[in-house]
C-alpha cells in the first residue's frame, strides 16, 4: 500500500511534480525570451504543478480537484504575496478585482491557481513565495 503524503512532505517543487507524476524535464524551455519574461512565463505552469499537488494532499483517491463556481459556500483561496523590501519587485501597489453584486460575483483568479483552503494558502507561501512574487509582480528596469 502507497503510503499517503502529508503536507509537510511538499516542500520543493520536485516533491510537487512527482507526487502528481508530471515530469519536470517537460516544462517549457524559456531561455531564448527576454530575460524579463523567463521568470513569469516558467512560473505560471510551475504554480500550477504546485497547487494541482497541495490541493491532492489528502485527497489522493479524489479526481483532481475544480472549484465549484456554481457553490457559493464552497471557499476558494487564492494566494497572494506582497514582495516586500526584500524582493528584487516592485512594490506598494497592487490590483485584483473581485466584484459582488446580488446576482453576481466576478473574479479574475484563475481555477488552476485556486487552493481548497487557507492553511494549503499558508504553506505555499511559506515554501513557494518566490514562484508567487515572479508571477505576480514585475521586477523593477524591465518593461514586462
Amino acid at each position: 500500500m502507497k503510503k499517503k503524503k502529508k503536507l509537510s512532505d511538499l516542500t520543493t517543487l520536485e516533491a510537487c511534480a512527482e507526487f502528481i507524476g508530471f515530469d519536470l524535464s517537460t516544462l517549457p524551455d524559456v531561455s531564448r525570451m527576454p530575460e524579463e519574461l523567463q521568470a513569469f512565463t516558467l512560473g505560471m505552469p510551475v504554480r500550477a504543478i504546485i497547487c494541482q499537488a497541495l490541493n491532492k494532499v489528502g485527497h489522493e483517491d479524489e479526481p483532481r480537484w475544480v472549484p465549484d463556481f456554481d457553490n457559493d459556500s464552497e471557499y476558494k483561496y487564492y494566494p497572494w504575496v506582497w514582495p516586500g523590501a526584500d524582493a528584487a519587485a516592485a512594490g506598494g501597489f497592487g490590483f485584483q478585482r473581485t466584484s459582488y453584486y446580488y446576482s453576481l460575483t466576478h473574479t479574475a483568479v484563475g481555477a488552476r491557481l485556486l487552493l481548497r483552503d487557507e492553511k494549503l494558502v499558508i504553506h505555499m507561501i511559506k515554501y513557494f513565495r518566490q514562484v508567487l512574487i515572479d508571477t505576480m509582480v514585475i521586477a523593477p528596469n524591465t518593461t514586462a
